[in-house]
This record gives structure tokens, C-alpha cells and sequence, in this order.
């Protein structure tokens, strides 16, 4: 992010991002000088944010022509992630990206993975043990969310796949069911996952994006009901959704779908396998789950809360007839019948194993005291964190993500303190925008280390009050108000990032 936004302020300091782009972009010239602005700033960017550092480590731009061994390679590998700074797994001052329940259970679910590295799950007639293990993983999932008998599902590599899985679902349902439906839509808070954006962009369906309550951060369900027309083949939401930390009134939105004999799915992908923990623990949790009427499926991570290696999640369906809609199936092919639950064909079996393995190592006592661990972090975060002169949240957290910001009575800038923090406490916290506040995802580690964590964002902010103007300037602080002035009617933003990705 932060790269992106020091590309979008030196261009807007070229005059370029302003009301000037939508004509610039208007004719063929216009377009070819601003891509060669976007292409000059982003090697730039990229240059500034990933140097090139002295290293032992030779680069390879062609498969070498002699062989190297084992020993060589693995000591590159290491000198490599020491040279580059690799953020280590564990460390306690990381708020994102890496889900762990510890590293004895880490290295456990890894050496899991090891057992099945070479195991493919295309053909589960070659290695049963995989298919014994994905039904289980997804009827374990199932129970725990309290799905029926009649409930199916899917093991996929990741809350986006599943996501992506359940966009082709039902806009292949519609097909069947409903053929009149030619442009077909699916109703989405704003505050949904992007994951299920790129399902709607791949799969050809158009997504109608509904606002939240700017006090709850909760889908308007009057917005909904606006909103569903003779196109709609599906609506969403999310549990919790991921800036805010807050469940979405799934009673509510399960309502509108049965009136409107509707699908709707939730996406639980981040807090499918803590939230029914925190509700054993004796804590109200906002219903979201099979026992809500009119919900039709749920996504879940298993590699977030699951605690296993990346990438494993769940699709899951109220039933197996709305499953089927999500298999591919070839019988022309020469090379025999192909049928795909999944997106990818290939399918390595560790994430199945260490999935498996971590749901049965840990047990509901296991997951009970982790997520106790992270309770604790959240009670004293959610007290302390406001009780802090110029810091406020944005909503209370329904589940384990906290987001925060400065007031505006302060008049400190919110990522000017994520800067300090960083830069001289050495705590990763993300930074997000519309509008602008700070994220926490977290995790057991986090309970041995949230009273320093408080001390040094105290001194954080103390230090940007000393000079607000000095930290409005600084790395991000800077970069998220130049963006800010970017007319949103442009799109510089979605050109420079393509442009990223080719770099």
C-alpha cells in the first residue's frame, strides 16, 4: 500500500492526477504520456522500496547450466531472507499475515505437510487418505458452524478461491433456474471482501455494492431491500467483515433473502473458526451460521483461525444441490472423463493433511484457549486504546479485529502514529483509508505483549502531538492525503496498479 501511495503522490505533484486525467486519458497520445509517467514513477517506487542489497546470493535470470547442491541451495535460501529483512513468522509485532497458534504447533502442522508435499488430490482414487481427510475436515467445519445432515461442501486453497467458488455457484444456479436473467447481480456491502469482487469481475456478474451504518459499521439493510431487482441472483455478507471488525446483521439479510427467495452467503473466511469459540467461551456473538434462517453458505479459513499451514478453507452449502453448481465436468476429452470440484486442477494434499491435523491436535479445548489468549488481548486493547489522549475506536469488535483511529479533536494525523510506531517501536500495524484508521488482527501472541504494545502507541502519539506537521509529512501520513485529493472519477489508482503488476 505504501508503495502504491508514493507513486500516486509524486504524480499528483506532476499535476497529472486531478480533474486533467479524464481528458488526458480521452486520446491515444494522452494515454501513451501517461503511462509513460506511471511507468517512470513505479520503477521508481519499486526501486526505492526493494534496493538492491550486497549479497553472496548469486541471481539467476536462466536456469544455470550446472547442477548445485542441495547444501548450497539451502544456505542461500537462508542468507536470502536474512539479507532482504523477511518479517520472522512469529514475531509478536506483526498484526497481519501470518496466522499461529504457537511455534511448537507450527512446526507440528508443518512437518504434517511434509508427509503429503508430493500427494496430489486430482485423483483421489490414487491417494484416499486425502479424500478421507478433506470429507472430514469439511463435516467437522460444518458441525461446528451447525450445519444439518443435508450440508455439503469443499476444500479449497484459500478464502479467495472460495469466494470465487461461490460467485460461479450461483451465477450457474441462475443459469439453470432462472434463464430469463441475462445480467445477473449480486448485492454486497461496501465493506465485503475483495475476493468477492474478482469472482463477480471473472464470472460476469455485476456487483451493486450497498453502504454501511456510519455508527455500527453494519450493512443498511433498508439499502438492500432498494436494491434487489429483477436481476438479483444472490446476496452477501460478512462475519465479521475485515476493516472493522463487526459481524453483519446476518438475521436481518436472511430475512430479506427469504422474502425474496434469495441465496445468501456469508463470508466467515476470517472468522469461521474463532467465532464459534468466543461463543462457547460464554461471549454473545451476533448470530451468523446455518442456524440463521435463509442462509444458504458460509465461507471459512483454515488457515486463519484454523491454525494450519496456508492454503486451506471451506466452501460451504446448505445443501448438495446447490454444490453440484460449483463442479466442472469434461466427458468429450480424449484423455478420459475430467471432473474439478475446484478451480485448480492439481491439488497439492498438504494443506488437506495440516488442516486435518490441526483441527484434531487442537480439539475444542485446544481452540477454546487460544481464543480465551486473544479475548483477553481484545478486553484490554478495547479499554486501553481510547483511554489514550487523541485515540478513539471506530466501532466495539464483534470478533478478533480491532480498528482504531485519532480524533478529529486532536487533529493528529491517524497514520502519522503508525509511522512512529513502526519506525521506532518496530510494530507492524496496516493502515487503512475511507476513512483513514489503523487495523489489528489478533492473534494468542499478542496476549505477553499488549501492555507494551499500549506503552509505546501512547508515546506514539505523544510524539506526533510534539509536531503534528512533521508526521503529517512522513512516509504514509503523507501519501494517504495525497490520495486523498485524487478525484475518485479517475483511474490513475486502477491504471498505476496493473502497471504494478508487470513490473
Amino acid at each position: 500500500t505504501v508503495l502504491v501511495l508514493k507513486v500516486l503522490k509524486n504524480i499528483y505533484k506532476k499535476g497529472i492526477a486531478s480533474s486533467i486525467v479524464n481528458a488526458v486519458q480521452s486520446t491515444p497520445m494522452g494515454r501513451a504520456v501517461l503511462q509513460k509517467t506511471l511507468d517512470a514513477e513505479v520503477r521508481k517506487a519499486v526501486e526505492e522500496q526493494f534496493p538492491k542489497v550486497k549479497t553472496s546470493v548469486p541471481r539467476f535470470g536462466k536456469i544455470p547450466e550446472k547442477s548445485t547442491s542441495h547444501d548450497t541451495i539451502e544456505k542461500w535460501l537462508k542468507q536470502m531472507k536474512i539479507d532482504q529483512n523477511d518479517t520472522h513468522v512469529h514475531d509478536e509485532k506483526l498484526f497481519s499475515l501470518v496466522y499461529d497458534a504457537g511455534e511448537d504447533h507450527s512446526d507440528f502442522t508443518t512437518n504434517i505437510s511434509k508427509m503429503f508435499i508430493k500427494t496430489n488430490s486430482l485423483n483421489p482414487m490414487a491417494f484416499k487418505s486425502l479424500r478421507n481427510m478433506e470429507n472430514e475436515v469439511v463435516h467437522m467445519a460444518i458441525k461446528m458452524l451447525h450445519g444439518d445432515d443435508m450440508c455439503a461442501g469443499t476444500f479449497s486453497s484459500g478464502g479467495t478461491e472460495s469466494l470465487l467458488l461461490m460467485v460461479k455457484t450461483y451465477r450457474d444456479r441462475a443459469r439453470v433456474l432462472f434463464p430469463d436473467i441475462q445480467e445477473p447481480e449480486m448485492i454486497m456491502p461496501i465493506t465485503g471482501h475483495p475476493g468477492m469482487v474478482k469472482g463477480c469481475h471473472y464470472f460476469g456478474v455485476k456487483l451493486v455494492y450497498i453502504p454501511i451504518d456510519e455508527t455500527t459499521k453494519r450493512v443498511q439493510l433498508d439499502e438492500v431491500r432498494k436494491a434487489i431487482n429483477k436481476n438479483t441472483i444472490l446476496i452477501a455478507g460478512s462475519a465479521p467483515q475485515y476493516p472493522h471488525g463487526v459481524i453483519d446483521d446476518i438475521e436481518g439479510l436472511g430475512k430479506i433473502a427469504l422474502e425474496h427467495d434469495l441465496p445468501l452467503h456469508v463470508d466467515s473466511c476470517i472468522g469461521g473458526f474463532v467465532l464459534p469459540f468466543i461463543e462457547l467461551l460464554g461471549h454473545e456473538v451476533r448470530p451468523f451460521d446455518f442456524r440463521v434462517p435463509g442462509v444458504t453458505s458460509i465461507s471459512a479459513d483454515i488457515h486463519k483461525y484454523g491454525y494450519s499451514d496456508k492454503g486451506a478453507s471451506v466452501i460451504l452449502y446448505k445443501s448438495a444441490e446447490i454444490r453440484k453448481f460449483q463442479y466442472h465436468v469434461t466427458t468429450n476429452w480424449p484423455g478420459g472423463f475430467y471432473l474439478s470440484p475446484t478451480l485448480m486442477g492439481t491439488r497439492c494434499g498438504s494443506p488437506v493433511a495440516s488442516a486435518w491435523a490441526s483441527l484434531v491436535a487442537l480439539g475444542v479445548e485446544g481452540f477454546k484457549a487460544l481464543t480465551k489468549k486473544i479475548l483477553d488481548t481484545r478486553s484490554y486493547l478495547v479499554k486501553e486504546i481510547p483511554a489514550i489522549d487523541g485515540l478513539e475506536l471506530m466501532v466495539k469488535p464483534d470478533s478478533t479485529l480491532i480498528s482504531f483511529r485519532t480524533t478529529s479533536a486532536s487533529g493528529l494525523n491517524t497514520h502519522a502514529v503508525a509511522d512512529v510506531m513502526e519506525d521506532q517501536f518496530g510494530w507492524h500495524i496496516d493502515r487503512q483509508r475511507l476513512p483513514d484508521c489503523l487495523h489489528m488482527t489478533l492473534m494468542p501472541r499478542h496476549f505477553a505483549c499488549k501492555e507494551r504494545f499500549v506503552a509505546n502507541l501512547k508515546e506514539s502519539v505523544a510524539i506526533v502531538a510534539k509536531d503534528p506537521s512533521k508526521y503529517a509529512g512522513s512516509r504514509s501520513a503523507a501519501m494517504y492525503g495525497t490520495v486523498a485529493k485524487i478525484p475518485s472519477n479517475t483511474t490513475i489508482m486502477d491504471d498505476f496498479l496493473l502497471t504494478f503488476m508487470d513490473c
